[in-house]
């Protein structure tokens, strides 16, 4: 039973997830009107918005003007619903486990939003850090993220300087904060190491294509999972200072 909550929040979660994302760069309100067909304009019904039964049922079609809707739209609900059953199972069921879903979640709007705009929104990126403040202990977490903050930021003023161009943006550095309040300093090391490995691939095939690669989604991955498997984090942390 509790996993089928989860699951059913996580669902429901990722629809929400949907409008922020389509809304946020249109710089739409998420609260109102409420959601509508975006070929022909026509409000949709409760029952075409049901996560993932009504793309099914529908087979990727609106159902007002038989246009295809996209299949980021399930993908969406999907991959936030496997986010909370995770982080259930990993952490157990308590509040705790509740907001780290939540906080996971808006890392993964970021994420999609900054594969199709190449843009990281303030709004969502602040929300994402304000949010992982309360990840852990937030004396513990906010300290965590103002040295992660301050590092890159000191970083990013050698390297501009150096390079004689922008380094990093100011919004990588809000996303960098809330990676170190979520997993605390040493992991988040960890995982932007990971992030860089899983990019490596994907910058080396469309090298020749002249296309930015969104570097938002791979940090995501890290993030995740650094926390799904934080004693082998642990452990590659240890072996690098042995080395």
């Amino acid at each position: 039973m509790e996993f089928i909550i989860v699951s059913l929040f996580g669902l429901f979660v990722g629809s929400f997830l949907n409008v922020v994302i389509y809304r946020v760069p249109l710089g739409l309100s998420i609260i109102s009107p409420r959601s509508s067909c975006q070929s022909c304009k026509t409000p949709i019904a409760w029952y075409h918005n049901i996560p993932v039964v009504s793309w099914l049922l529908l087979r990727g079609k609106s159902a007002c003007c038989n246009e295809p809707v996209s299949i980021q739209y399930p993908l969406v609900e999907l991959a936030t619903m496997v986010i909370f059953v995770s982080v259930f199972l990993k952490s157990g069921y308590s509040l705790h486990s509740l907001w780290l879903g939540v906080v996971f979640s808006l890392f993964l709007a970021l994420s999609v939003m900054d594969y199709h705009h190449h843009e990281i929104h303030d709004s969502v990126s602040l929300t994402l850090l304000s949010a992982s403040f309360f990840a852990d202990s937030p004396l513990v977490t906010f300290q965590n993220a103002l040295l992660f903050m301050g590092g890159m930021s000191m970083l990013r003023f050698y390297v501009s300087f150096a390079t004689k161009k922008e380094a990093m943006g100011e919004g990588d550095i809000i996303i960098g904060g809330a990676m170190a309040a979520i997993l605390g300093i040493k992991p988040a090391i960890v995982a932007l190491f990971a992030a860089a490995l899983i990019a490596i691939p994907f910058v080396y095939f469309t090298r020749h294509q002249n296309r930015q690669v969104p570097f938002v989604p791979f940090l995501f991955l890290g993030v995740f999972a650094v926390y799904m498997a934080d004693e082998y984090a642990g452990l590659f942390w240890r072996m690098s200072e042995l080395l």
